[in-house]
């Protein structure tokens, strides 16, 4: 599983913002169980902010794939289900479409936080 998820090229994302927030590192993870693989970028973010966390929060955004349909996800851990999209390798593989895709999910953390933080007031 791990060579499905060699990508060229996908460490030199470390350091690029996105969103105002800067891919800090990037590890291949074990997250799935078994020997499912995936990478894991960390988002520079307050590594000690108590509960709540939320996009100000350092975080991972994991990025995998799913033998079952062949198609990749990206995501922010935790909030799987409002920032997951699916990919195809071409996708991935194509930098600027990657990063939109990326953007993409970012955005709607930032949202989803944005909504949360006016919902606590």
């Amino acid at each position: 599983m791990v060579k499905e998820l060699v990508i060229n090229g996908i460490d030199k994302l470390v350091g690029t913002t996105i969103l105002g927030k800067r891919i800090k590192s990037l590890k291949v993870a074990e997250r799935f169980g078994g020997d499912s693989k995936c990478y894991a970028f960390t988002m520079a973010g307050n590594p000690t902010q108590p509960a709540p966390r939320d996009f100000d929060s350092e975080f991972e955004v994991v990025l995998g794939k799913f033998p079952k349909n062949g198609t990749y996800e990206l995501f922010c851990m935790g909030w799987h289900g409002i920032t997951c999209v699916q990919l195809h390798r071409s996708e991935i593989e194509n930098k600027d479409v990657f990063i939109s895709y990326f953007e993409d999910t970012l955005s709607k953390l930032r949202t989803y936080s944005i909504q949360e933080k006016q919902q606590r007031r």
